[in-house]
């Protein structure tokens, strides 16, 4: 397992899910103000914690409204939560299908394919290209850029991973993970003089 894959994969576990961000879009928001008001009290109930009448509202606007896409990123959290993955990934994918400006659902769709890489190149493909998806829409995102810098390590591109890193905001690449993972791509291109000036850069933490 890479340095970018432990480091990656270890913050999504910690709760990559646990914020629910089905904001509405150009392309979503002249849907009734019904259909807000369901998408709000889903929210408030995973929010909450009661995964139970989350999943118990979610099903019912869905039988309603199969393709609206806030309702299909939101079931994605629940099941994500509920450590069912499979069904998330394939609810997220079907979201972004229906709306590919909803960034929330690229979001939740790059954490459950990173998180399901492992040996799974599609997996790996999948995250990096929904990675991409949401650094179009916010190049500033941290999280999709060291995400994607991960990603690259992962897959032996290591002058990718560095492009990456490069562009992360100073605070973040100054962070112990991105240096851990600048070191590693610099080790891994025998740049040995660039590893030792990364270890010595001070950590804003």
């Amino acid at each position: 397992t890479s340095t970018g894959d432990q480091t990656a994969r270890s913050g999504l576990v910690a709760g990559a899910f646990l914020v629910v961000v089905a904001v509405c879009t150009n392309t979503l928001c002249g849907q009734s103000t019904a259909a807000d008001r369901s998408v709000d009290s889903i929210q408030q109930s995973i929010q909450a914690g009661n995964l139970t009448e989350a999943f118990r509202q979610v099903s019912g606007a869905l039988a309603l409204r199969p393709n609206d896409a806030r309702l299909l990123n939101l079931s994605g959290v629940i099941h994500a939560q509920r450590k069912e993955f499979k069904e998330a990934r394939e609810d997220f994918e079907r979201a972004v299908a229906f709306a590919p400006g909803l960034t929330a659902a690229w979001q939740n769709l790059a954490r459950s394919c990173q998180l399901g890489m492992g040996g799974d190149s599609a997996a790996s493909q999948c995250a990096a290209h929904a990675w991409g998806r949401v650094l179009a829409a916010q190049a500033d995102d941290p999280e999709a850029r060291f995400s994607l810098a991960a990603i690259y390590e992962r897959e032996g591109k290591y002058d990718a991973s560095l492009s990456e890193i490069k562009k992360l905001p100073a605070d973040e690449a100054g962070r112990a993970p991105a240096l851990a993972l600048e070191c590693a791509d610099w080790a891994s291109l025998g740049r040995l003089r660039q590893v030792t000036a990364a270890r010595i850069r001070p950590d804003d933490d």
